[in-house]
């Protein structure tokens, strides 16, 4: 009981530091691109009783209630932010609020697959490790862009497998099976955990196999042998998690088009058959990531903590060590790793770019990886009588206090630098400043000429000002620009809203300006928008059309 009791206070405070390290100055960095096309935006339309602009027109019912917001990412978040939104209105709050409870929901279902794997004490040093560390944290604030819900399914999914295998019963089968479905759903990147899931346990489980057959002997990969009901169960409940992306792909084909048409050589100009430059590429991303450093520069700055990448590599030698030593409790543990090797392996193929946001997926192993192999040195005896008692735990209570304190400080970095700068590039909060502006001149016709800010005005102005994007997802005008412009061009006192040049994703200025030029059109640059250290990062324009 007293044990029980110590793991739920231990709990509660671990979500607790979590919580006040995510909300603080929780609408910074401005609210981007992603978050408001693949979540907000949507949410607003549901909260308001609008027609809903679902993704390639896929929806259900008169008012096109979404699918997916991509095509091989779900709409779970759309219906969750929704609620928010119709309580506290279209800011970014209301969509960093679900992405904080979501990171919650991660961290106990963390806890609870490390706890199934290593015991209670193991449960809650993960989520104590996950809950500071500078990536999970800062990634959770924002949705990880917007899914983040697959972290918690990963957990989910982890904690069902393992209690399913040691157990049984038709209501867990069903529990992994729908986890497992909604995870693909949620994000069909999700098909790593579950490709390295099956992957490390069958690795696992080829020295008993090899036994069993030479003595001919039946052979059970899992504890428990699982029966024709749950495995129908565990079948069911994956078919009710995936069925909207069946649906949405029998009405569409979005999702197989898009990894038919990525397959080789990605959007991003990735080649998924350069497996040796993928392989490294991740690899510096994996040490980014874990030490909280780089990917996170669009906050202000960088940090980093490098006792991770210490830390996990020693996890790693102590738990292959004591598998080959075939050491008690060596065998869950080497499940973990090998799950957490396995599926970054097969992050070098992708339908998109080598983003290092895919990696947060992979958060609570490499968590539950170090916070096993922890407390299984902590337990280590040494010979001597006086010192062999508290020498391990001490020495690792030192080096976990350590990292976790290195965690913290350069969560505290984060959060002063991002004070400063407000957010860079298309994390910029110049987006709240670009719609107090657009409204200050009231807006009728705006125009984006540049990818990451429509979907956000479209947002925060509760679908108020309704910017129309006019330059095409290529990296070169491509030969219908002039015709989505024309209608544009000649209508007096349009606003076109251009990033930067040094802030622009698609550059079509120069386009614009000859084709002005062409017809003989003034126009006038009326306002520019600046972060918060006085760099420029939008420019709005005006078009004077001759009486």
């Amino acid at each position: 009981m007293k044990m029980a009791l110590r793991t739920t206070v231990g709990i509660f405070l671990v979500l607790a530091v979590f919580s006040v390290l995510a909300v603080y100055q929780l609408d910074l960095p401005g609210l981007h691109n992603d978050e408001a096309r693949e979540s907000g935006l949507l949410a607003m339309q549901l909260a308001n009783g609008l027609q809903v602009e679902a993704f390639r027109g896929i929806g259900i019912g008169p008012r096109q209630l979404p699918l997916m917001v991509q095509d091989y990412i779900g709409a779970i978040n759309v219906y969750l932010t929704a609620p928010a939104i119709a309580l506290f209105g279209p800011g970014a709050i209301s969509v960093r609020a679900i992405s904080v409870l979501i990171g919650l929901a991660s961290l106990v279902t963390t806890f609870g697959f490390v706890r199934s794997a290593g015991g209670p004490a193991a449960g809650l040093l993960a989520a104590a490790l996950l809950a500071v560390q500078p990536s999970f944290l800062f990634w959770n604030r924002q949705g990880v862009l917007i899914a983040s819900l697959t972290i918690t399914l990963v957990g989910g999914l982890l904690w069902s497998l393992s209690s399913w295998s040691r157990r049984g019963g038709v209501w867990l089968a069903l529990g992994a099976g729908l986890m497992a479905g909604l995870g693909i759903y949620a994000k069909l990147l999700f098909v790593w955990i579950i490709a390295a899931v099956i992957s490390a346990t069958l690795l696992i489980n080829i020295p008993g196999l090899l036994r069993a057959l030479s003595r001919r002997e039946r052979f059970n990969i899992w504890p428990h042998r699982p029966s024709i009901s749950e495995l129908s169960a565990a079948m069911g409940g994956f078919a009710a998690g995936i069925l909207p992306m069946i649906v949405y792909n029998l009405r569409s084909g979005g999702t197989l088009f898009a990894v038919g048409k990525n397959l080789t050589t990605s959007f991003y100009g990735v080649s998924n058959l350069d497996f040796v430059a993928n392989l490294i590429a991740r690899w510096d991303q994996f040490r980014a990531v874990i030490a909280g450093r780089e990917h996170l520069w669009y906050l202000g700055g960088s940090a980093g903590n490098p006792l991770w990448e210490l830390a996990l590599a020693g996890a790693a030698l102590i738990i292959i060590g004591r598998a080959i030593l075939g050491k008690p409790g060596s065998r869950a543990a080497l499940v973990l790793l090998l799950t957490l090797a396995i599926g970054l392996l097969q992050t070098i193929f992708t339908v998109s770019g080598l983003f290092p946001t895919h990696l947060a997926i992979f958060s609570p192993l490499w968590a539950g990886t170090l916070a096993i192999a922890a407390l299984q040195v902590s337990n280590f005896r040494f010979d001597a009588k006086h010192i062999g008692r508290f020498a391990a735990p001490v020495l690792m209570t030192i080096f976990l206090v350590s990292l976790t304190g290195r965690d913290i400080a350069v969560d505290a970095f984060y959060h002063r630098t991002l004070t400063a700068s407000g957010g860079l590039g298309v994390h910029s909060d110049a987006i709240y400043r670009l719609v107090d502006e657009l409204e200050r001149l009231g807006a009728k016709r705006v125009v984006a000429m540049d990818w990451g800010f429509a979907p956000q005005v479209q947002q925060l102005t509760n679908n108020q000002i309704l910017p129309v994007e006019v330059f095409g997802y290529s990296w070169e005008t491509d030969v219908d620009f002039t015709e989505r412009i024309d209608p544009f061009i000649f209508q007096t006192d349009t606003l076109f809203v251009f990033h930067w040049p040094n802030e622009t994703i698609f550059p079509r200025k120069a386009d614009f300006e000859a084709l002005v030029a062409e017809n003989e059109i003034p126009f006038e640059q009326i306002s520019v928008v600046s972060r918060r250290d006085g760099a420029p990062v939008f420019e709005i324009v005006m078009v004077r059309t001759p009486d």
